[in-house]
């Protein structure tokens, strides 16, 4: 005797397919989170490139100060004496270097992109705003802001090169200080501090007593 079986099909269960995401008021949240954290940041971030371009023009004061201290050895322990028409800022004029350029005239600079400020917001150093004219971001003490010339025996408090601290030249007038909190100051023997309140110079009419009742009196005693 057969036993006929027959068989059954399985019964499947089909589960609903069901999808995992985030909600709109999860993805808002998730939102709001990264949102606090970039504010919470940003600060920080801020302040680490300042931080960065400071130490960025401090490099570049250090690399003058080179091209100045291979000068004057050259020339009995002094700079060039300049004039009136020379500039504070400008490394270049009418197709011969002035001021500072004359660094770059020797060789004793390579380029002048060590005048380019990182924290300058106008005209780099390197660049023209006028025919035959290249600027400096930074302010020379041999020019016609003092006419020069240092002398070596002049001491470790001289000043000799800084951040533009002028307030009323054009196309300069930017609001100052660039670096947000202070300025560079390089001296002669080859240090450079960052100063944070120092007064502003306002032209060439004060410029000669600007470097010596300021500028000199930053490292004095």
């Amino acid at each position: 005797m057969s036993l006929s079986m027959k068989t059954r099909p399985a019964s499947h269960t089909v589960s609903p397919k069901v999808c995992s995401g985030f909600t709109l008021i999860e993805m808002l949240v998730v939102v709001a989170i990264i949102a606090l954290l970039a504010s919470m940041m940003m600060p920080a971030i801020s302040k680490a490139l300042q931080k960065a371009k400071v130490t960025a023009c401090q490099n570049n004061l250090h690399q003058i100060f080179v091209g100045y201290l291979a000068y004057m050895s050259d020339h009995q322990g002094n700079t060039w004496t300049e004039n009136a028409a020379s500039g504070y800022q400008v490394i270049k004029k009418g197709g011969q270097y002035v001021a500072t350029g004359k660094l770059i005239e020797g060789g004793y600079i390579e380029t002048d992109k060590v005048f380019d400020c990182p924290a300058s917001p106008g005209i780099k150093g390197n660049q023209e705003y006028s025919p035959g004219g290249s600027f400096s971001d930074y302010y020379h003490r041999v020019s016609n802001l003092f006419y020069g010339p240092l002398d070596l025996s002049y001491g470790p408090n001289t000043a000799i090169e800084c951040d533009d601290p002028n307030i009323d030249e054009v196309p300069w007038s930017h609001s100052r200080p660039w670096h947000a909190d202070g300025y560079n100051i390089l001296f002669l023997d080859g240090a450079v501090y960052f100063v944070d309140v120092i007064p502003w110079s306002s032209g060439t009419v004060t410029a000669h007593s600007w470097w010596r009742e300021v500028a000199d009196k930053v490292r004095a005693p």
